[in-house]
């Protein structure tokens, strides 16, 4: 325990100190409501964050972790202010670069901004610069995991995240990629300690909850999904019922009907599939923008009726939520390791509407 907090409250490189010592308090401010994971802390984080650079605009460490405070405080944010705090974020990594070239935390924060948009190659090279400055640091760790598991790598991307939690036991984001990764593996048992081992330490880490809901969901334990999305929604309000921002809902009759698709879906049964297509189906007549929904319907309809694909509903899926795969990305949730959309994956379409997957690189 003594080593994890050392881990904790001392950099694991030198670190460049504010000349203003209260910009220093508030960086440590900061990354304190950072660490908390939910959409009200994050929003905490970018006001005591831009204290910082305000007092000290040479501080490097500050803006980086601004950059990070950013992206996903408009991350759990609604859309509007989604779309403002990613190039202020951006921005916010550029400058601490610019400052402080041989510091690795502003690297591992552009790295994750460029994969975002699909710029594998860049968001390698960061990765490979931080990892080169600092090869122990917990959060280039991590940000490294999240690269492998956004290229399909998720055995890998499951050892470094492993690592990260040896590195630092404390570290809530480390044991809620550690889950999503095992989500994708089907290892739903292990997926569900890891998301509740990071609950424990930051009972307010919306992707913890939303994690664990799916990994019940999975599991055919639809009230406990229930709960934990709950849980979720309350904890970061700009994600939707189902968990999934961009391509959800907040009807919560089409959010129930979503649930229920997916419970029968879950049974892998011939009569499991007609119930989850009825169900789909309801929740897209409530909110026909439900691009989860349309997903849904046409994983359905494709264990139902072999060889035959819903066209409608992958169609609809596609133009409902265009960035599903830079989304997913955010929590380093690919396609590729998504249960639920693992059908439209034989798609063409589907394949040509995530322009740039085919094109990543196969190493890091």
């Amino acid at each position: 325990m003594v080593v994890a907090l050392k881990l904790k409250l001392l950099p694991s490189h030198a670190e460049p100190r504010a000349a203003n010592p209260e910009a220093h308090d508030q960086y440590l401010l900061g990354r304190a409501f950072f660490a908390r994971g939910s959409g009200e802390a994050y929003g905490r984080a970018v006001k005591a964050l831009s204290r910082s650079v305000e007092l000290d605009p040479g501080y490097a460490p500050a803006w980086a972790a601004l950059g990070s405070a950013r992206f996903w405080y408009g991350d759990a944010s609604e859309t509007s202010i989604a779309s403002e705090e990613t190039p202020k974020a951006e921005a916010a990594a550029e400058k601490a670069i610019a400052l402080a070239p041989e510091l690795a935390d502003g690297y591992a924060v552009r790295s994750g901004l460029r994969a975002l948009h699909l710029d594998w190659e860049g968001a390698r090279a960061d990765l490979e610069r931080a990892r080169a400055l600092n090869p122990g640091g917990v959060e280039v760790q991590v940000q490294y995991g999240i690269l492998l598991a956004s290229l399909g790598r998720l055995p890998e991307a499951i050892a470094v995240f492993q690592k990260a939690t040896l590195l630092d036991p404390l570290s809530a984001e480390g044991w809620v990629r550690l889950g999503i990764c095992y989500l994708g593996l089907g290892k739903l048992d292990l997926a569900e300690a890891a998301a509740k081992r990071a609950l424990e330490i930051s009972p307010e880490h919306d992707r913890a909850a939303r994690t664990l809901g799916f990994a019940h969901l999975l599991g055919n334990r639809l009230e406990e999904a229930r709960a934990a999305f709950h849980r979720s929604l309350k904890l970061a309000p700009g994600w939707d019922n189902s968990g999934a921002r961009g391509g959800g809902t907040r009807n919560p009759a089409a959010y129930e009907a979503y649930l229920l698709g997916r419970y029968h879906w879950n049974l892998r049964t011939t009569q499991g599939m007609i119930h989850a297509t009825e169900a789909f189906k309801r929740a897209v007549a409530l909110d026909s923008s439900y691009a989860l929904a349309w997903t849904g319907l046409a994983d359905a309809y494709v264990l139902s009726v072999p060889g035959e694909y819903n066209v409608p509903g992958i169609d609809r899926a596609l133009a409902a939520n265009r960035d599903c795969d830079q989304r997913a990305l955010r929590c380093g949730l690919d396609l590729d390791c998504r249960p639920r959309c693992n059908s439209l994956h034989r798609d063409a379409r589907y394949v040509a509407g995530s322009s740039g997957r085919a094109s990543r690189s196969s190493s890091c």
